[in-house]
């Protein structure tokens, strides 16, 4: 008694192009739900590292706005000082 085994190469075929289906709308799922392009590195690994070096760029940016604020806070304070030390000079 011999044995037959067939092969069903449609249903094989559409199995597969099911799953790469499927994986694609989990990855653009996941990128609507996020709001982000880029949700892991393996998106695009180049648009991450362009992202990370302009975010770097940002805080650096920031941290000079707030160092210059409380520079010209600190030259308001002494300017008023010397104003005070001035006035009682006059008297």
């Amino acid at each position: 008694m011999p044995i037959v085994v067939n092969t069903n190469t449609s249903a094989t075929s559409a199995s597969f192009n099911l799953s790469r289906a499927n994986e694609a709308l989990r990855k653009s799922l996941g990128r609507l739900s996020s709001g982000n392009r880029i949700v892991s590195p393996a998106d695009d690994a180049g648009g991450l590292a362009v992202a990370y070096k302009l975010a770097s760029k940002l805080n650096r940016t920031e941290a000079v706005r707030n160092n210059v604020q409380n520079g010209i806070s600190y030259l308001q304070v002494q300017d008023g000082s010397l104003s005070t030390v001035g006035k009682i000079l006059d008297r």
